[in-house]
């Protein structure tokens, strides 16, 4: 399961709390990305300013693909998009409405119920 933080500075109070999460897994990792290929949940932080950078989009991907604005997470299994949104199951911010953001989206995985393809975010 991938978390992709889509990151614009103080634009959600959620990126604080997943940083530190993200620091504190991969704390003793020389290499995270490829030391973390095996782990159940990785992330990625997708930065606006710098998304079209080097590459023939006009426009960042996501922002293309989803309509994802800065501070949205987004969270993807397999490269289908599960979760969409800048607070978790409906209610907050914090690291518990994540974790059960998390197990909802992992019991989406399994049964199969991902957002369209086309989903765009309004």
């Amino acid at each position: 399961m991938t978390f992709c933080l889509y990151r614009f500075p103080k634009c959600n109070h959620a990126l604080e709390m997943l940083e530190k999460m993200y620091s504190s897994h991969n704390r003793n990792r020389m290499r995270p990305c490829p030391q973390g290929r095996n782990d159940t949940e990785r992330f990625l932080k997708y930065d606006i300013n710098t998304a079209a950078n080097n590459s023939n989009h006009t426009q960042p991907l996501l922002l293309t693909r989803h309509n994802a604005v800065p501070g949205m997470i987004l969270i993807y299994s397999d490269g289908n998009l599960l979760f969409c949104d800048h607070i978790f199951n409906g209610y907050g911010n914090t690291k518990k409405d994540f974790k059960k953001q998390i197990i909802k989206s992992r019991l989406d995985a399994i049964h199969g119920v991902f957002l369209p393809k086309d989903f765009r975010f309004r």
